[in-house]
């Protein structure tokens, strides 16, 4: 990497393996939540800061069940359109407009779900903004709602082509110093707007509108894609909604969609045997470990006396714990505590698979479910599923980190009859164990049937493809001639029984004002929705149904494995690229506390501090006893390298002041007087050859970097201390760099060198910081 001028110093702020710098600028989401349907849009701004045209590869994530609606661009002044069409003539389509020097956008889902955004042709300087627009069906869960959107790609385990389908452009990268800005608002309509809500992932601020009818729900603070955002309500007036529409491809059919939360009888009541699998893997360090062994012990206490349990540790390689399952004693809770205790994140890679196949092979199989508790990080999947498919349980997942392989999970407990949860960072773990263990003993239906209203037959009806549990929600849709009115029921029988027990009851209601337009925008939606979902009863393997799946994704403009979305902007003869453009890659961030790279102070301690959305006035959440959490961990303006020096002694004699007047100078540099023989004024540029650099993640997630060098004049060693922005906070002189390095080991830092993700474990290169020190005055 070479930076010629302060203009090149701030574009090439982050850099890929190559020493190229990241065309991505920021991701801001808007959204609104609409009844079960949340309606977002996102908003990717790119740049190219190279003097050479760029095909940007972005690969990302959508939430379980997302379904793409909408794509647009503006590239420069041009506003641009497109649709979806086959992969095939796609791909022809998008490489021949890059080789007549014209801009083109293809949009394509890879094998694991996730989505990659190509963008070929930015010329040197232009910037592009891409507009997602995206549409899922939300899940109540016994009385509560939890929104998950997910922001990263963790690095996950496993040959990503081999093992999850993924072309060699779509295998996303991650440097540790990859930092792009995250905005979101959110906008919760009618019944929602009087929920109770909070998030466990970031700080939010909530403010009603002037009608009631709507609350709108931000981030209090600056935020980066390295982690889920997560909203949580409850406290719901209703859960059980039917919406009917026009057919987008058919505008003179309607398609119903109701979504019930069932009730079943006698849930809650049976008996269980469970074969438990913990992942320790090394990404699950840090907080996902600690998370895992809370969940854990939440676990034993929903164990009672009749159940049977099993418990397995896996990573590379599978522990059990036992031969077969323990029956529930005194003696067996007493030994499953102090297994959980010894948890550590120190058993390698994510390989799922062979630690399954493995636990499922233990003592008897007849009516055992397994409880795997991990991060989800691998590319196998398709090995998963199949493996699980030939298994006689079901696959109870529970997600645990600030990023979970949501597709993964989900996946493979839908392949067994299960489901699964998650648990954020920070997030009380007791709630999803819970709900977990009535899934579990929940009584197994059989026969289930959706009963439309009278005289309404459905022409096409997509059948149910998932387990039903006590208050958790399932949706159904189907076609209709005519707009169908009344009552929809849910009908299925309880295991032994042999009278059909209603279970779950909805009635269409005319749409609120704020939500007139259900013909229109809405129901369109739900159709595109419902259409995505009929694609998933298809079976893909026969040419024909691979023919009519790529039929209806063109009809319904659908991105899936049988198409993708295309734009082409024809460019001037004079405007025209010169050349092929440079592939290149945006890199992921490397997710908040994967494999302990932070460990993070967590606002929500066990609990998640709920705020009344009948709040006047915009608040920030959570608002836990704050008096207690500062008497616990210390002051919250203070970094958390050193917010207990107790815990973190000074490794060094050099006298540490604690001035917290500024959060973001770390703790342990914040000094008293000024040094007028410094040598060094603000506003002053230096140039720092660093042998190496260390970095460490605060808890409000800004990258302290600590930049090892010679001392200039005297035998020794000078560590400069900066952020991500380039500002130089101070730096520290030390006798030896044994003694440096001890110094920043105890406050937290880590050698990036050793996490192998970024250029500095390739070479040495020389690094220009701006000197801005804040008014941050120190001595000596």
């Amino acid at each position: 990497m070479s930076i010629d001028t302060i203009e090149d110093l701030m574009t090439a702020t982050v850099c890929n393996s190559l020493g190229d710098p990241i065309p991505l600028k920021n991701v801001a989401i808007t959204g609104n939540l609409k009844g079960a349907l949340f309606e977002a849009q996102v908003r990717q701004s790119f740049h190219n800061p190279r003097k050479i045209p760029t095909e940007v590869v972005y690969s990302f994530p959508l939430p379980i069940g997302a379904v793409l609606l909408g794509v647009e661009a503006q590239l420069g002044q041009a506003k641009l359109s497109g649709s979806v069409i086959a992969t095939p003539e796609a791909t022809e389509r998008y490489e021949e407009a890059l080789s007549q020097g014209d801009a083109a956008i293809m949009l394509e889902q890879a094998g694991d779900g996730t989505y990659v955004l190509n963008l070929g042709n930015l010329l040197p300087k232009e910037e592009c903004i891409i507009t997602l627009t995206y549409g899922q069906l939300l899940d109540f869960e016994q009385g509560g709602l939890r929104l998950a959107i997910p922001t990263v790609i963790a690095p996950r385990f496993g040959d990503p082509m081999r093992g999850g389908g993924l072309a060699p452009h779509q295998v996303p990268d991650t440097n540790v110093l990859a930092e792009y800005g995250f905005s979101l608002t959110l906008t919760l309509h009618d019944a929602l707007a009087n929920a109770r809500v909070a998030s466990p992932s970031h700080p939010i601020s909530v403010a009603r509108g002037a009608t009631g009818q709507q609350l709108t729900v931000s981030l209090a603070k600056q935020s980066y894609l390295d982690r889920d955002f997560i909203l949580v309500l409850d406290q719901l007036a209703e859960t059980s909604l039917l919406t009917v529409g026009a057919d987008y491809a058919d505008p003179s059919k309607f398609v119903a969609t109701a979504s019930f939360c069932p009730s079943i009888p006698q849930a809650g009541t049976q008996p269980t045997a469970v074969k438990i699998l913990v992942d320790c893997s090394g990404s699950m360090g840090g907080g996902s470990i600690t998370a895992a062994r809370r969940a854990l012990m939440s676990v034993l206490k929903q164990l009672k006396a009749g159940d049977k349990f099993s418990l397995s540790k896996f990573g590379t390689s599978v522990e059990h714990g036992s031969r077969a399952l323990w029956s529930v004693s005194d003696q067996s809770r007493v030994s499953a505590e102090s297994w959980i205790t010894q948890l550590e994140a120190n058993m390698g890679g994510t390989d799922i698979p062979d630690a399954l196949e493995s636990t499922l092979a233990l003592g008897s199989n007849s009516n055992c479910d397994v409880l795997l508790i991990t991060d989800g990080q691998t590319h196998e999947v398709n090995s998963i599923i199949e493996r699980a498919n030939k298994s006689k349980h079901r696959i109870f997942t529970v997600g645990i980190g600030a990023s979970p392989s949501q597709g993964v999970l989900e996946r493979l407990a839908a392949a067994t009859d299960a489901t699964c949860d998650f648990i954020a960072a920070g997030e009380a773990v007791e709630p999803a164990i819970v709900r977990m263990f009535n899934r579990l003993r929940s009584p197994s239906l059989q026969n289930i049937q959706v009963h439309w209203p009278k005289d309404c037959v459905p022409t096409k009806e997509i059948p149910l493809g998932q387990a039903l549990f006590d208050g958790d929600t399932v949706h159904v849709s189907a076609w209709f001639d005519q707009a169908p009115t009344g009552r929809v029921t849910l009908s299925g029988h309880v295991a032994g029984q042999e009278i059909a027990q209603e279970i779950g009851v909805v009635e269409f209601k005319p749409a609120t004002q704020d939500n007139a337009d259900a013909t229109g925008t809405i129901a369109s939606a739900l159709s595109r929705i419902a259409a995505a979902q009929s694609l998933k009863t298809l079976d893909n393997e026969t040419l024909e149904n691979e023919a009519l799946a790529t039929q209806i994704a063109v009809a319904y403009q659908l991105v899936t494995e049988h198409t993708n979305f295309l734009m082409v902007h024809e460019r001037s003869a004079a405007d025209k690229a010169t050349q092929m453009p440079v592939l290149h890659k945006v890199p992921q961030m490397l997710p908040a506390g994967w494999g302990g790279t932070s460990h993070e102070v967590s606002l929500m301690c066990d609990s998640i501090s709920f705020a009344h959305s009948s709040a006047s006035a915009a608040r920030n959440l959570p608002q836990t006893s704050i008096q207690e959490l500062r008497a616990s961990v210390g002051d919250f303006s203070m970094p958390s390298l050193l917010r207990n020096p107790r815990n973190n002694p000074p490794a060094s004699d050099k006298k540490i002041v604690r001035d917290t007047t500024h959060y973001e100078v770390p703790a342990f540099l914040r000094r008293e007087g000024y040094d007028q023989k410094s040598g060094y004024n603000l506003g002053d540029v230096l140039k720092i050859k660093a042998d190496s650099i260390w970095f460490v993640i605060n808890e409000n997630q800004e990258k302290i970097l600590a930049l090892i060098t010679d001392h200039p004049s005297d035998p020794g060693i000078r560590v400069w201390f900066t952020n991500a922005q380039h500002e130089v906070f101070d730096y520290l002189d030390f006798d030896t760099l044994e003694e440096a390095l001890t110094t920043l080991r105890v406050h937290g830092f880590e050698d990036q060198v050793k996490k192998r993700v970024s250029l500095l474990s390739r070479f040495r290169t020389r690094y220009i910081w701006k000197c801005e020190d804040h008014t941050r005055r120190y001595k000596r």
